[in-house]
């Protein structure tokens, strides 16, 4: 999915995002989001760079985000803290890191830089004029399905396309 790049893009509601680790799907990658203590939010790639763990199953403790299969240690930066296999003191191999995104909560959102690293960000985009007037909401439905009906429906689609296609 080709984006345009070097803009802020809001990628969740400020309301959505607690302490726990909260997988997204944004500009066709998953990512993790998970605030610290002081409720600074952090987002990387939702994935542990030691054996690819979705880092949405794990927990924050201490301020960092733990991977829940073998219990490695990111701070908010994305840099490794602690594996736990090398012990407080062990060495962390040079790149043990997340891929980290820079990001803003103003306005009621989370704004996600989606580019290059920049020395100094542009401000968020915001109509002040709008403020007093702009409202906004969200509507959250959940479907029961039967999955062995949502499956057959499925895999039947392609073969009724492929009537309709060659007649």
């Amino acid at each position: 999915m080709k984006v345009p790049e070097n803009l802020w893009y809001p990628v969740l509601e400020s309301r959505e995002l607690g302490r726990k680790p909260l997988g997204v799907e944004r500009f066709g990658q998953r990512l993790v989001l998970w605030r610290t203590a002081d409720k600074t939010p952090h987002a990387h790639l939702d994935r542990c760079p030691h054996l690819g763990t979705a880092l949405s199953g794990g927990k924050v403790q201490e301020d960092q985000i733990i991977c829940p299969f073998h219990g490695f240690a990111f701070d908010g930066a994305g840099q490794c803290r602690h594996i736990p296999a090398v012990g407080r003191s062990g060495k962390i191999p040079n790149g043990m890191a997340l891929t980290n995104f820079m990001l803003q909560e103003q306005h009621g959102f989370i704004w996600l830089w989606w580019g290059a690293y920049q020395e100094e960000y542009p401000d968020v985009p915001y109509f002040e004029e709008l403020s007093p007037v702009w409202r906004y909401g969200t509507d959250v439905l959940e479907w029961s399905v039967y999955t062995p009906a949502l499956l057959k429906t499925n895999w039947m689609l392609p073969i009724w396309h492929t009537c309709i296609a060659l007649r």
